[in-house]
């Protein structure tokens, strides 16, 4: 017979007091046990960042009155290496570096054959824990403006980026090195507001490092979902002294089903005409492209009516010149895209045939994938 038995036939009371020392015994066994069981040991992979690699080739022909541009042929637009890993519970950390090659349509060999370059394209911390629902990121990376500012090439929905993009803002897009801070605050209407402020170096208007002031970055972005529909509405600006740029974008995107999805999205870009005293440059020192034209804008229409498939429609206006272009992609999987594009301008036209892949842990996909 156990104790706790003969104490019930005593004293209830009794019982109950014996039942309690019972069960803290057996607690106190169990604790001992699972302090002297052996801890399985970090394996190397605990402490490697996370590896995605990313190649994007391009098939491009240059058609001008029907004659074909010398140019033409095929060529790797980049092969790209991202980073990614968590410092600390308080960091995290992404590193991207990319080979590219220059557009031979484009004239971007300057002479030197095939013209590829290696590019530090982003690299920086994020600090995800910092008090009041700030964070913040440090380092070089894609300045927030707009929406095709913030997205690699691989990741456009088109093979180029838009054309006002290309002549106000730069070829390249604009990244920069400094110090940026979020502020993200979420409303019970399955919405959110954030706002971004950074202070860089302002290379994009100082390439020749002349002014010892830093640039300026703002953004403002609300978004909000309503069933099935996504709404995003955002401005920004970055400058240096009295030279400045701004973005002002839209996007509205309607997902019935993982197969079903379409996404309406516009930039307007503006660039004040400058003084005669100051060039107005783009990220890589060479000057933009047609003073006068300081405002264009874009959309881009696209339907997804098939899992797999994805077509496209897209106008760009930059001054009086306007652009017209379409897209058919066709994913065999989230790895492996294949994608044709024609973009007309004038007489002219411009075919591309586009590959892209990826490798590794695979990233978040694009806003315009619906997954």
């Amino acid at each position: 017979m156990s104790l706790s038995l003969l104490l019930l036939l005593l004293s209830p009371a009794l019982a109950d007091e014996a039942s309690d020392m019972d069960k803290e015994v057996d607690e106190f066994i169990g604790e001992q046990k699972e302090k002297e069981a052996p801890k399985a040991a970090p394996t190397a992979n605990a402490f490697n960042p996370r590896l995605t690699a990313f190649g994007d080739m391009l098939w491009s022909v240059g058609l001008d009155d029907g004659d074909v541009h010398p140019a033409s042929a095929p060529w790797l637009r980049s092969l790209e290496v991202d980073l990614r890993a968590d410092v600390d519970p308080f960091a995290k950390a992404v590193g991207t570096l990319a080979i590219e090659q220059g557009d031979p349509l484009a004239g971007d060999t300057h002479g030197h054959g095939p013209g590829f370059e290696v590019v530090p394209e982003e690299v920086y911390v994020d600090l995800v824990a910092l008090p009041a629902g700030l964070s913040a990121r440090v380092g070089q990376f894609l300045l927030p403006l707009g929406v095709t500012n913030r997205m690699h090439p691989h990741d456009y929905p088109w093979p180029h980026a838009p054309m006002p993009f290309q002549a106000i803002i730069g070829d390249h897009g604009l990244s920069d090195v400094g110090a940026q801070l979020n502020y993200r605050v979420a409303h019970p209407l399955d919405g959110a507001l954030t706002l971004q402020a950074a202070v860089v170096s302002g290379k994009h208007f100082d390439p020749d490092a002349k002014d010892a002031a830093p640039g300026w970055v703002g953004r403002a972005e609300l978004f909000q979902a309503a069933g099935n529909v996504d709404l995003a509405v955002g401005g920004g600006a970055t400058g240096l002294d009295e030279a400045w740029l701004g973005v002002a974008d839209a996007m509205i995107r309607w997902r019935q089903t993982t197969s079903q999805s379409l996404v309406l999205l516009g930039e307007v870009f503006h660039r004040p005409p400058e003084d005669d005293d100051h060039d107005d440059h783009d990220d890589h020192g060479h000057h933009a492209e047609d003073d006068d034209a300081t405002t264009g804008w874009t959309t881009t229409l696209q339907l997804q009516p098939a899992r797999s498939w994805y077509l496209g429609a897209r106008y760009d206006q930059l001054g009086d010149e306007n652009w017209v272009g379409g897209t058919v992609s066709y994913y065999t999987s989230e790895f492996l895209r294949v994608r044709s594009a024609a973009l007309t301008h004038d007489d002219a036209w411009r075919l591309d045939a586009q590959l892209t892949f990826v490798w590794g842990a695979h990233p978040v996909e694009p806003y315009w994938v619906n997954r």
